[in-house]
């Protein structure tokens, strides 16, 4: 059975900064379609595969339930919910950001 993935409001918006931060930076709009396109492609596989991602190093992370799936030079963090047969992802960032702050 496929799992249904979600996105919190909080990680679109993280997901929206970062495509508008592509297109300012690279001044090319179909750059950062192409960004967004590819983020959604390989969350969209989380329907399949919900524990591909990794288990953050981070023990409070860990402990609380939070699995990373690393795309290029981001990374997004989510939970599966088995009994709901869903995936929600609770925030999106660039790896060099100090991420542990969007999961308190």
């Amino acid at each position: 059975m496929n799992y249904k993935v979600l996105w919190t409001q909080n990680a679109e918006d993280q997901l929206s900064e970062s495509s508008l931060y592509i297109a300012f930076n690279t001044g090319s709009v179909d750059q950062a379609i192409s960004f967004l396109n590819n983020i959604r492609e390989e969350t969209d596989k989380l329907n399949k595969f919900p524990n591909r991602g990794f288990n953050p190093g981070d023990a409070s992370i860990r402990r609380k339930g939070y699995k990373g799936l690393i795309i290029g030079n981001y990374v997004a963090f989510y939970k599966v919910y088995e009994t709901e047969k869903k995936v929600v992802i609770h925030a999106f960032t660039h790896l060099k950001t100090d991420y542990k702050y969007l999961l308190g």
